[in-house]
């Protein structure tokens, strides 16, 4: 593989880049207007220019590109910094490296996207689909037909089970359980948020935050950022 170039950084970038290391693919260094002129490493890589300056169309043919840019919920620039990182990436027509954890368990008749990861003991059942910038942390399980949407982040410990389809953007925390309703499919909706250990039942509507709040389920919504 060609070496990557990571947009953006955060605190659990050592994720990815432990995955690099057992996959034996170099990292080339990384791109951040936060932290280009103010440091030189971040991570112990290299910083190596910034979004707002970065040549993309003469690096396009030489390296992979991954958003390293935190989807973190409770800040509303890191959500709309990754965004514009992926506006990036497909305004240059960007390769994008998809970083699998050798330790993963990935069944057959699964297609995941570009810029996708995909953790340590993570399981993804037959017939799923996974759409660009998607990750999928260590231990979460993913079961059969199940069609998941561009830049979601599935947490630790998540499940998500057979005929669900979770649309684009949408943040499951650790813990969380989308279960299969009655009907013959659930969706969660577009932009949506589900808090950790909750374990939903029914279709989410898009730009829901589903929560716990004196043991009930309820439905909070807020600002949505999109592309």
């Amino acid at each position: 593989m060609r070496p990557v170039i990571f947009l953006g950084t955060s605190g659990n970038l050592e994720v990815p880049l432990r995955i690099c290391q057992l996959r034996n693919i170099p990292v080339a260094g990384i791109v951040d207007s936060d932290y280009y002129g103010n440091t030189d490493k971040k991570n112990d890589v290299e910083i190596i220019g910034s979004e707002h300056s970065f040549d993309f169309d003469a690096a396009r043919d030489q390296f992979d590109f991954f958003v390293g840019q935190s989807s973190n919920t409770q800040y509303q620039r890191s959500r709309k910094k990754r965004l514009d990182y992926i506006s990036i990436i497909n305004r240059h027509n960007l390769n994008c490296a998809t970083l699998i954890h050798p330790g993963s368990e990935i069944y057959n008749n699964v297609e995941i996207g570009p810029g996708c990861l995909i953790g340590f003991c993570a399981g993804i059942s037959h017939h799923v689909t996974i759409g660009a910038h998607s990750r999928l942390d260590s231990f979460s399980m993913i079961s059969h037909d199940v069609e998941i949407g561009d830049n979601c982040y599935i947490h630790s410990y998540s499940m998500i089970s057979s005929s669900t389809t979770v649309k684009d953007n949408v943040v499951i925390m650790p813990g969380a359980a989308i279960l299969r309703t009655g009907k013959n499919h659930t969706v969660v909706g577009n932009d949506a948020i589900i808090y950790p250990k909750v374990t939903v039942a029914r279709d989410v509507e898009p730009g829901e935050i589903v929560s716990l709040a004196g043991g009930n389920t309820r439905r909070i919504y807020g600002e949505v950022i999109r592309l």
